[in-house]
């Protein structure tokens, strides 16, 4: 039987949640500062003729409201959903790919103290 992850507005896995830093903290990170949000993106997945296809990208507004968390087709501008990939085709290997380096990402900002309550190979 299959848990049931109940998310939030946006599809992230509500139990993820976001915590500020002191704002060297959140640019030592790679956060940058965006007004009334921190803003970070990191390039997912396999390299293809020196690009990159996926985009890991976290949002925190500064006012304390609900983060997000998108992973982002780059090509056709759309999330790129590698849950479902998997879910259908469990040995792709470019999806297999995205879900390694978004849980390496998700890991370094929970070690960091940015997020909390996201388990190893749970729905983002």
């Amino acid at each position: 039987m299959v848990d049931v992850i109940e998310t939030d507005e946006n599809g992230l896995n509500a139990r993820i949640q976001f915590h500020l830093l002191p704002a060297g903290k959140m640019a030592e990170f790679g956060f940058r500062d965006c007004g009334d949000q921190w803003y970070l993106m990191r390039f997912v997945g396999p390299k293809y003729q020196d690009r990159y296809d996926v985009s890991f990208n976290v949002s925190i507004p500064k006012d304390g409201s609900r983060g997000r968390i998108d992973v982002l087709d780059e090509n056709f501008c759309q999330p790129y959903d590698y849950n479902l990939v998997l879910s259908r085709t469990p040995d792709n290997r470019y999806a297999r790919t995205v879900r390694d380096d978004v849980e390496r990402e998700t890991a370094v900002l929970a070690d960091a103290g940015i997020i909390s309550g996201h388990e190893y190979g749970e729905y983002i």
